[in-house]
């Protein structure tokens, strides 16, 4: 019964961010220019691009391995600083690159958005390893608890400037900021969880 709850309870949260993130698109074509809309998109292109390239698929690795090993509390912090490592590297990358990704989108305005991006890179990567940690530590109702806060957060964060400004570069900052805080919330989740874990349980050894 209890795992009917969380199945339905982590499918609304998930649907309630794709909905909130079409109504924002409807409400960002409608109060941008066209080019601070392609604009925002670009910028989300290269951060979600980044991230996937560069995270070889580490997070989703954690739904098997983390039940299995005995170590536990050192896989989860293991993964947490590999993750803040790719992030870090990823952000570099995108600022050293910058005005050549400018130019194979075609985007000059992007140039001097590049730290901002970098920024919603770095900030937004790390996440990723969230929710495969926490549902493989059996902490589901953790998860989708701060999962539908920050959802309502994305969607108020982005909201909100929008119809106050209208300006792109204001909406961006703002989304790198709320990426930030959500970062700083889920690391001390994850770095609690993992403390919780004594390294004694039964399943394979872990080695880095």
């Amino acid at each position: 019964m209890a795992f009917g709850i969380d199945l339905v309870l982590t499918t609304l949260s998930k649907t309630s961010k794709q909905v909130g993130i079409l109504v924002l698109s409807i409400v960002l074509t409608r109060y941008l220019t066209q080019t601070d809309y392609g604009t925002y998109l670009h910028v989300q292109l290269i951060a979600n691009v980044a991230i996937w390239t560069f995270m070889l698929g580490i997070p989703h690795s954690v739904y098997y391995f983390l039940p299995k090993v005995r170590q536990q509390r050192t896989m989860m912090l293991t993964t947490v600083a590999l993750m803040m490592t790719i992030a870090g590297l990823v952000g570099i990358s995108v600022i050293a690159f910058g005005d050549q990704l400018s130019n194979l989108l075609n985007n000059p305005s992007l140039k001097n958005l590049i730290y901002i991006t970098a920024g919603i890179a770095f900030f937004h990567g790390p996440l990723a390893i969230y929710e495969p940690a926490l549902i493989a530590s059996n902490k589901v109702r953790t998860f989708i608890m701060t999962d539908s806060v920050f959802n309502i957060g994305f969607f108020l964060v982005i909201l909100i400037p929008t119809l106050m400004t209208g300006d792109i570069k204001t909406i961006l900052i703002s989304l790198c900021a709320f990426h930030g805080i959500q970062l700083l919330v889920y690391l001390f989740v994850l770095v609690r969880t993992a403390l919780q874990f004594n390294n004694s349980n039964d399943g394979d050894d872990y080695r880095v």
